[in-house]
């Protein structure tokens, strides 16, 4: 992400994540938003990210909290699915190309290149054009 966009995200969120409190080791919204993004990004646990900014587990989950219930705010902003037009024309459309019932969007998926793993296993890993792969889902 970057610079414009983290200070975009904090502009935006300041008003819905500002931290009332006058005292000295309050976070700023900078602080908070940034640990949240870093938690957001990185998947990992609320102690790595403690630890990394000298924060105890409970600040981090404050701040992940706050961050999180602000950006839920501004879903039907930036998440637009699947487009301009109503589900149902969405659903027709899917059904006369291929024949699928229901359907109202599709996820795209890509080979991820890995070293082949030991055991017997090993075959599964195997993609079509003979590479060893993982499928991972494209958001």
């Amino acid at each position: 992400m970057s610079c414009e966009g983290v200070i975009y995200i904090i502009h935006l969120l300041e008003p819905h994540i500002k931290c009332s409190t006058r005292r000295s080791l309050a976070l700023t919204t900078a602080q908070t938003v940034c640990i949240a993004l870093r938690f957001f990004a990185s998947g990992t646990f609320l102690y790595t990210i403690g630890d990394t900014e000298n924060l105890v587990k409970s600040a981090v989950c404050r701040a992940i909290r706050k961050v999180y219930l602000a950006l839920k705010q501004f879903l039907g902003v930036f998440v637009v699915f699947p487009s301009h037009l109503r589900p149902q024309v969405v659903k027709q459309n899917f059904f006369a190309i291929a024949g699928f019932p229901n359907v109202i969007g599709a996820i795209d998926c890509t080979h991820i290149p890995i070293k082949a793993p030991p055991g017997p296993n090993e075959g599964d890993f195997v993609n079509r054009k003979g590479v060893h792969s993982v499928n991972v889902q494209n958001s």
